[in-house]
């Protein structure tokens, strides 16, 4: 066991603590470092509890502190007081008492505690002889202490005795009683509780709100009497428009799409082609009378006989030029040829069967060389033919008849629904399943071993704002009915209906029906604004009074809800025909 513990005091903390903490410590002397303004002993009775507590549990309790205003609280209760840990232990003078106590003194050599430097200051005392001594010392000499002759509540005095007969008198020896057991109130459990209640309080708060003020809902049913009323109107769709034109009856129209493609699977080719390469050679050009100079275009035929009688094209790869021929202007007016430079050709199609020697027999179709003009070919080489596949039309044909059509319904049903999600209503009338493109992935008479076909179809449909169909039918119905005592209970453009007349560029024309409820006029807003606060009672007798009311219903939820709610947003008015449908 050391000889000694510090402990330092927060400011806050209460004389139960503090008495916990020296009862806890597993030291002989406890030395308490006061903050400044230490509020919680300037009481007597804090100081003579903390004492009290000390001598029960055989503890010597040191103050370190220097503030002047505890010291005569210490001596009152005789409670040693350092000015800090470096200085030597001494009780200040009582000011009930004339006589000054003597400075704790540990350097008294007794039997059980020798070689205790009783000189030291407490911040170095160690060893248990000194902790013998200290014992020794005040463990013999402390006092009982007694409670004042005022209440438990004051400060506590030493002397309550009956100043006659010297002896303590019945409520001395009673708060005697008390003072050496004392009753240590446990403020951690205090302020437990309190935030507990305050918890307490605050959920049953809540739940009221909750219960009375959120809860709590009416629906107030109004069943009247009811006609209907039918519009038949022409209405054009058009896509351009941005606003609705009432009197020529032309609605903003969404233009909904929808493109499916498909492709078919592989289809291998039955198609022929010869390919290869063609056979190059030159052509050379005699002019033998003409003194003008001829151009030879780029592309110009030549033709010869080949083996077999067939006839072999050649056509020039470049432009070339045939001079003049030089002729005398006198007798005996004679010309002299003149020849070409060698023009390149090449055979118009691939194929072995080009390849031919020099030749004198070539022709051309080309006017601007007919006449008195020789051809003479080289030899024509290189050209090389091969059979290989290729697209033919029934291959294509084919590829479409494997391919997978959508269902058309499925597309119509997944138009209306993205025209819905939108907040359009889908005019089922105008859907149109457009016609197929097919692209096949290779053109006929192309080299291909295979090909496949892609699908293209376009889905449409035209969707309008159900507002603008409103407004429409009742511009309609307002005109056949007494505005004054009668209203559109229900316009019925939600469940309109439409049959296509015609289809244009950009726009639908379609003829509409629709059945419109009307009856007395009633304003749900104003109704339910009216009933705030108010028994069913005093609802229905209001309510009932309009004329073409034939019944009104009011019903609370939850059931403990006895009155209409002062919030109009928790009040629900539903109007009915008089058969109980909804409006």
């Amino acid at each position: 066991m050391n000889n000694k513990d510090v402990i330092y005091i927060d400011v806050e903390d209460e004389i139960t603590q503090i008495i916990e903490k020296v009862s806890s410590s597993k030291s002989k002397i406890v030395a308490l470092v006061l903050p400044k303004r230490a509020t919680v002993f300037q009481s007597v009775v804090n100081m003579k509890l903390l004492k009290r507590k000390a001598s029960q549990v055989h503890k010597q309790v040191v103050l370190v502190t220097s503030e002047p205003g505890l010291m005569p609280l210490a001596g009152a209760v005789k409670i040693h007081v350092a000015k800090s840990l470096q200085d030597q232990p001494e009780i200040p003078p009582d000011p009930n008492s004339e006589e000054d106590e003597k400075p704790l003194n540990l350097s008294d050599d007794t039997k059980e505690d020798k070689g205790l430097d009783g000189s030291k200051p407490i911040g170095e005392l160690a060893g248990l002889a000194a902790v013998g001594a200290v014992v020794s010392k005040f463990g013999a000499t402390e006092d009982t202490i007694e409670f004042d002759n005022d209440a438990i509540g004051g400060d506590m005095g030493l002397d309550d005795i009956d100043n006659e007969s010297k002896k303590p008198s019945k409520k001395s020896k009673k708060l005697n009683k008390l003072a050496k057991n004392p009753k240590i109130p446990n403020f951690d459990k205090f302020r437990k509780m309190l935030i507990l209640g305050v918890l307490l309080l605050l959920v049953l708060i809540g739940l009221y709100i909750f219960c009375f003020k959120v809860l709590p809902k009416a629906t107030i049913v109004v069943q009247t009497n009811t006609a209907s009323l039918n519009s038949d109107l022409t209405l054009t769709l058009s896509q351009s428009n941005q606003n609705l034109d009432s009197a020529n009856d032309t609605v903003p129209a969404k233009f909904q799409t929808i493109t499916k493609t498909a492709t078919s699977p592989s289809v291998n080719t039955t198609g022929t082609k010869v390919i290869g390469t063609s056979a190059t050679g030159t052509i050379t050009i005699s002019n033998d009378q003409d003194e003008s100079t001829h151009d030879v275009p780029q592309g110009t035929v030549f033709s010869v006989q080949g083996s077999g009688g067939s006839t072999l094209d050649y056509a020039t790869t470049q432009e070339g030029t045939v001079p003049a021929a030089t002729c005398l202007n006198h007798f005996p007016f004679t010309c002299s040829a003149q020849k070409s430079q060698p023009i390149p050709v090449a055979s118009t199609s691939p194929g072995a069967q080009y390849n031919i020697g020099p030749s004198n027999s070539y022709t051309t179709s080309y006017s601007g060389l007919q006449g008195n003009f020789n051809f003479s070919g080289s030899t024509m080489a290189n050209g090389t033919s091969e059979n290989v596949q290729a697209v033919a039309q029934a291959d294509i044909t084919s590829a479409q008849n494997q391919l997978t059509t959508p269902n058309s319904s499925q597309m119509e049903q997944q138009l209306e629904s993205n025209l819905r999600s939108e907040g359009y209503i889908p005019v089922t009338a105008t859907y149109v399943a457009g016609t197929p493109t097919y692209t096949p992935t290779a053109a006929i008479g192309t080299q291909a071993n295979s090909i496949t076909v892609t699908e293209n179809v376009m889905y449409s449909m035209y969707g309008v704002k159900e507002g603008d169909i409103q407004t429409l039918i009742d511009n309609n119905v307002n005109l056949q009915i007494n505005s004054a005592t009668q209203s559109i209970l229900d316009s019925g453009a939600s469940g309109a209906t439409f049959s296509l007349q015609s289809t244009g560029t950009g726009s639908d024309q379609v003829t509409m029906q629709a059945s419109s409820t009307i009856g007395p006029k009633l304003n749900a807003s104003s109704i339910a604004s009216e009933s705030t606060g108010q028994k069913s009672g005093d609802i229905k007798s209001t309510v009932s009074q309009i004329p073409g009311v034939t019944n009104v219903t009011v019903k609370y939820s939850p059931f403990w809800v006895s009155s209409t709610p002062k919030n109009v947003k928790k009040i629900t008015v539903v109007i009915e025909k008089a058969n109980g449908s909804q409006l």
